[in-house]
């Protein structure tokens, strides 16, 4: 072992490293997300989304990591391993929770790494809830409310990971968010990502539907009483639930194609990809951002 190796900090590994204190950190979103999230110049809050997210979760409607959760905790791990230099320096591009932190922190437990990872979201909602779960874990977390296109990083990333965040941006801007992904990763480094497949153009967002939107309220009120610690009160949870239908929308991504052409453009290698359907948690739930869909793992890579 090297004099450089043997100094960096082993990071403890624990027996549950993904468990994650959904019960404590929904309420506390919703709470934070009245006052942090913000709309811009005629655009709508996010509130409903980061505010509500994680009773979805735990309700069982929202897919954590896209449902690629293991899968992602070890790609992590193994771009870690393989990583050479004296910091292990990771991008979160985009981040509805602090749960791609703590894949992070899962991915690199008991490995001797000097991490250091970067949170980057245009809400602050996101961003002060990854910073409570590193407290919580002794992590060291950098947080910076950007837009991603904006972001720059002089020595650049060894890992940039994102989950379901192709959908915010049409045709038009994912070869400029593909190039800036290519700018921010060093020499070998490596971008994993998911995206939800669907049919369609891809310069139509595809929006909550108002059968959608009423099937998904339904569930809602009707899995209430199995939200632990009291949960939402029902006018509360009626209201949570539509705002979210009507806020959510999603431009689409149509198959591996489409992603192997933004990659090529980058100059980015295809290294791995990874094809799933997923089924509905719950019945009857449909939608942008819920229900049965496909989604594709894909892992990329700058060359050395």
């Amino acid at each position: 072992m090297s004099p450089e190796e043997a100094s960096r900090p082993i990071l403890p590994a624990v027996a549950n490293p993904l468990a994650e204190p959904l019960i404590e950190s929904a309420p506390f979103a919703l709470e934070i997300s009245h006052w942090a999230c913000r709309g811009g110049p005629g655009e709508s809050s996010c509130a409903p989304y980061h505010g509500f997210w994680q009773y979805l979760r735990l309700l069982g409607l929202g897919k954590t990591m896209s449902g690629f959760s293991a899968e992602f905790a070890a790609a992590i791990r193994d771009a870690a391993r393989a990583h050479a230099g004296a910091s292990f320096r990771v991008l979160i591009s985009g981040c509805a929770d602090y749960s791609a932190y703590a894949h992070v922190l899962a991915g690199c437990a008991g490995l001797s790494v000097r991490l250091r990872v970067t949170a980057v979201d245009l809400c602050p909602t996101p961003l002060i809830l990854s910073r409570w779960y590193a407290r919580r874990h002794g992590g060291d977390l950098a947080v910076v409310r950007s837009d991603i296109l904006d972001h720059r990083h002089p020595g650049g990333y060894d890992l940039i990971l994102t989950s379901s965040f192709l959908g915010y941006f049409p045709p038009a801007l994912r070869s400029v968010l593909f190039a800036r992904y290519a700018e921010l990763l060093a020499p070998g480094g490596r971008l994993i990502f998911t995206t939800r497949l669907r049919p369609g153009r891809e310069d139509q967002p595809v929006a909550f539907g108002p059968e959608q939107k009423e099937a998904l309220v339904r569930t809602v009120v009707d899995a209430l009483p199995e939200l632990p610690g009291g949960g939402l009160a029902r006018n509360e949870a009626v209201r949570l639930a539509a705002a979210y239908a009507d806020l959510c929308a999603s431009h689409p991504v149509n198959g591996e194609e489409s992603l192997r052409r933004l990659a090529d453009g980058a100059g980015l290698r295809w290294l791995d990809c990874d094809r799933r359907r997923s089924g509905a948690a719950r019945p009857g739930v449909s939608g942008p951002t819920v229900g049965a869909a496909e989604y594709l793992f894909v892992t990329l890579g700058r060359p050395a």
